[in-house]
């Protein structure tokens, strides 16, 4: 089958599409433009399936600050919850069963507590920890310091994430 473009000054033939030398000498030069696509595709779904699997396999913690006034307004985009989880969460500290969000040093020692409520902004399609996605949550921190780097919020008893700050 021939190409053709459409050129200012007339019509050309594109150049033969190029084909994988197989070692079958049998082949005539269609089969093996057939093979090498075949070899193409299939070599093509393997990098998909790799690259896939592995940016399922990255856990995204990341946060975005503001300063306003005494409170730092942070963002937090996390696959340690599920956009369900985080609502479940924002409802219990807002009824208080359960304790608001702590932000912590290192070893765990309190920096500042969460003022006001926790907003749950959306699902995120990274999870981490086996989870099909992740959230976007929005908190005030009764603090003048800003967080810088890296930034530990205790969630709960037995859970503390390590945030690292998006550029």
């Amino acid at each position: 089958m021939k190409r053709f473009h459409a050129k200012a000054s007339g019509v050309r033939q594109s150049p033969p599409a190029v084909s994988l030398a197989l070692s079958t000498p049998a082949l005539g030069s269609s089969a093996r433009t057939v093979s090498a696509r075949i070899v193409t595709a299939i070599l093509g779904i393997a990098f998909c399936t790799l690259i896939a699997s592995s940016a399922s396999a990255v856990c995204v913690n990341k946060f975005l600050r503001r300063s306003e006034g005494p409170r730092q307004v942070v963002t937090l985009l996390t696959g340690k919850l599920t956009f369900q989880e985080a609502q479940a969460l924002s409802a219990a500290i807002d009824s208080k069963k359960s304790a608001p969000l702590t932000w912590v040093d290192e070893k765990g020692k309190e920096l500042a507590r969460q003022f006001g409520e926790l907003k749950v902004v959306r699902p995120m399609p990274v999870g981490c920890d086996g989870k099909a996605s992740g959230v976007v949550m929005i908190v005030s921190f009764a603090s003048s310091t800003p967080p810088s780097k890296k930034m530990f919020v205790k969630i709960d008893d037995n859970t503390t994430v390590e945030f690292e700050e998006s550029q």
